[in-house]
């Protein structure tokens, strides 16, 4: 856990809480607290996101981006 990045999970989580509509903000989220050491914490929103219908993702022009960054982030869980 770096300390230049030590307050990121707590920033990420609190603009994802604020703009639910904004479904990348929950991507963000995953690989922040992913990255940060929090696997616990990291696992819920990926679980939230990928389900076996697929990724939930708006089908936007984030949809690739984010399908990526779940992707990265559950490999840094090791479960990709």
């Amino acid at each position: 856990n770096s300390s230049s990045t030590s307050g990121l999970p707590d920033f990420v989580e609190a603009t994802a809480t604020a703009n639910p509509q904004l479904t990348i903000w929950s991507v963000a989220l995953a690989g922040a607290l992913a990255a940060a050491g929090r696997t616990a914490d990291a696992r819920k929103p990926i679980e939230a996101l990928v389900t076996p219908e697929g990724v939930a993702l708006p089908d936007a022009s984030l949809y690739f981006t984010g399908a990526v960054f779940l992707g990265e982030a559950a490999k840094l869980l090791g479960v990709a």
